[in-house]
């Protein structure tokens, strides 16, 4: 009996093998050269690989491998299972703001999936959820991406003056 029940926590432990996790980010509606983006997509193991796209007119992207904590990973999930998010209906308020940055995030599990727009009704929600996916994404490297695009677009100032 204690091996079937030893059996069936691990089964618990153990994550999809398709759960994805996808969050992206726009800085939203700003002058050439400032704009950028970038999306950071998880897998079960914990692999992560950022795409950080600065503006268009610099030409150019940035892609980087990163290993988060699967311990985090499974958090998520056990609270997106618990709280019942896999089952909910996320819609965007009617009423978003004009401008700024925007965030949103696509998880998938099994047969199911979530998509949290940028500005949900659920707001409450989606900020935690936000919040632990964000504490996925290694602060040193969208730290070094800025400092790269800001190089860039100091020189695309400077060039066409």
């Amino acid at each position: 009996m204690n091996l079937f029940v030893l059996i069936y926590a691990i089964m618990l432990q153990a994550l999809p093998s398709n759960y994805t996790i996808q969050y992206s980010f726009s800085s939203g509606t700003v002058a050439p050269p400032y704009k950028y983006k970038y999306t950071i997509d998880i897998n079960s193991k914990g692999e992560g690989l950022i795409t950080y796209t600065p503006d268009a007119v610099l030409k150019t992207s940035w892609t980087e491998k990163f290993v988060t904590s699967k311990s985090d990973i499974r958090t998520i999930y056990k609270y997106l299972k618990s709280s019942g998010s896999f089952n909910k209906k996320w819609t965007e308020n009617e009423n978003n703001p004009l401008g700024g940055s925007t965030e949103n995030v696509k998880i998938v599990a099994k047969n199911q999936s979530i998509t949290i727009p940028s500005f949900p009704k659920e707001k409450d929600d989606a900020d935690k959820i936000m919040k632990m996916i964000k504490k996925l994404i290694p602060e040193n490297l969208i730290n070094s991406y800025t400092v790269k695009k800001d190089a860039l677009v100091k020189a695309y100032l400077e060039g066409n003056k």
